[in-house]
């Protein structure tokens, strides 16, 4: 039977291995966090029926149709709405294939997020303490890649961007928590039953204390900064308009010129 510090450890890495795609539905406008969680914890529970119960040879065609019918219940979630699994499943399809449809978009890219989802779900239970450390890592500049982008190609709304904070903010809490369980990892879980409530508590103080300095250094001088970039782009904006007047009346000038 699992502990409960290999299940906290398994939810917090479920948490770590689904932010990165629900990070980018978030910025092109969806929202499906706690599905994408779920779908991974899905392919890890999809793995271990499949291993346990089927032979080899039927595995991945099991875990591909998984996967799939999980990818297709999030893009009919983001489509239509509905948490139901008996009807609208035409609706979520034709999202994906028509170009015309006016979530067309997001319904693709949750279908590509739930299909990636469920695949690193599949390998959820294969981690050790080593590689929970280099997945996280790369997590996490993959979110500061996609929070980069986030800023510059798109126009987030105020909601957008404080759900896309909440995400990035929760992923480095429940990383790290997640990296200090997985240090006490072993066969018989020694470290862990050591850890105990007390232990895990600390942790979670530390981390959020972390957390909450940063939090509150961005919340000092986060409108400076904002406002310094405001008024960069305004300036922008502003030698733009100059330079398309200047170029009116010197058009203007030479046509005046030619008659």
């Amino acid at each position: 039977m699992l502990s409960w510090q290999r299940i906290i450890y398994y939810l917090g890495l479920a948490l770590v291995e689904a932010t990165p795609a629900a990070l980018l539905l978030t910025i092109a406008g969806g929202d499906a966090w706690i599905l994408l969680i779920c779908v991974v914890l899905l392919g890890a529970l999809a793995d271990w029926i499949v291993l346990r119960r089927l032979p080899p040879e039927r595995q991945r065609l099991a875990l591909a149709a998984g996967g799939l019918l999980g990818a297709l219940w999030v893009v009919k979630i983001q489509v239509v709405g509905d948490y139901g699994l008996l009807g609208d499943w035409g609706q979520a399809l034709g999202a994906i294939f028509s170009v015309s449809h006016q979530r067309s978009g997001i319904a693709y890219l949750s279908l590509l997020a739930s299909l990636y989802c469920f695949w690193r779900g599949t390998r959820l239970t294969m981690h050790d303490r080593v590689s929970v450390q280099r997945v996280f890592r790369a997590i996490a500049f993959s979110l500061l890649l996609i929070v980069g982008i986030g800023l510059l190609g798109a126009r987030l709304t105020e909601t957008r961007a404080v759900a896309a904070s909440t995400e990035v903010l929760v992923f480095f809490a429940i990383g790290l928590v997640t990296i200090a369980l997985a240090s006490g990892m072993d066969e018989q879980d020694v470290g862990l039953h050591r850890l105990g409530w007390r232990g895990v508590l600390i942790v979670c103080g530390a981390i959020s204390g972390m957390l909450g300095l940063g939090v509150l250094l961005g919340a000092l001088f986060g409108r400076d900064i904002a406002l310094i970039h405001n008024n960069a782009n305004t300036r922008h904006q502003t030698r733009a308009i100059t330079q398309r007047s200047r170029g009116v009346v010197d058009v203007r000038q030479d046509a005046g010129v030619c008659v």
